[in-house]
């Protein structure tokens, strides 16, 4: 998957001229989506699905929604043509040049926003794990069975992968920014998740709960 996103990425940059790089990103989201995901744009269950699916849904609308807002104004839009570099460039390789000739600043200007990268790779991946904390703690809590819950998770990730293509690709090199101390906030969310995952698939052990094939 990562690899069609950079592959993508950097054939739209250099084909689809007069598009904006936001454009560019949509159209690679899509293309990405569609390889991996389907064309599925509803939950797997229909109007019948689990109370779970119901609440992975409605995270999916929530972060549709959001979108816009969290990178509306000069500083939403350095923050998304950072995140956008850092995707196809990658972290260490993107320059706050880079940065600021996507925002359309100047160097000096983008620093009115942003004291430096490492401040602004902190809110996007800090921001974009605790959005899938919160949706993880949703979907636990809505009293689906365990089954219907796991099952639920999965689609949750499917839409995230939707969702969040330019996050997901930045951690490819998660361990590199883990090094540089860079992954704190992402690491402690993550482990929360990964918490929450381990004592569903321990309750589900006890009650003798099968996945069916």
């Amino acid at each position: 998957r990562s690899v069609l996103y950079h592959a993508t990425t950097q054939a739209g940059l250099r084909a689809w001229t007069g598009s904006s790089g936001a454009g560019t990103r949509d159209v690679t989201d899509c293309l990405t989506a569609i390889v991996f995901d389907g064309l599925a744009v509803v939950s797997p269950g229909g109007e019948g699905g689990s109370a779970a699916l119901a609440v992975v849904d409605e995270a999916k609308a929530r972060w549709e929604a959001d979108a816009a807002g969290r990178l509306a104004g000069r500083r939403g839009a350095v923050l998304a043509a950072a995140r956008d570099q850092f995707a196809l460039r990658g972290f260490e390789s993107t320059t706050m040049r880079d940065i600021a000739d996507v925002a359309g600043l100047t160097v000096s200007n983008l620093y009115r926003y942003f004291e430096s990268k490492d401040s602004m790779i902190r809110e996007i991946l800090g921001d974009f794990s605790g959005r899938l904390l919160r949706a993880y703690k949703e979907v636990i809590g809505a009293g689906a069975t365990v089954t219907e819950t796991l099952g639920a998770i999965l689609w949750l990730l499917q839409q995230a992968g939707r969702q969040f293509g330019p996050e997901i690709e930045i951690l490819q090199g998660y361990g590199r920014l883990l090094t540089l101390g860079l992954g704190d906030d992402y690491e402690r969310a993550a482990r929360a998740r990964l918490d929450l995952l381990a004592a569903l698939i321990a309750a589900g052990a006890a009650a003798g709960a099968r996945v069916r094939a």
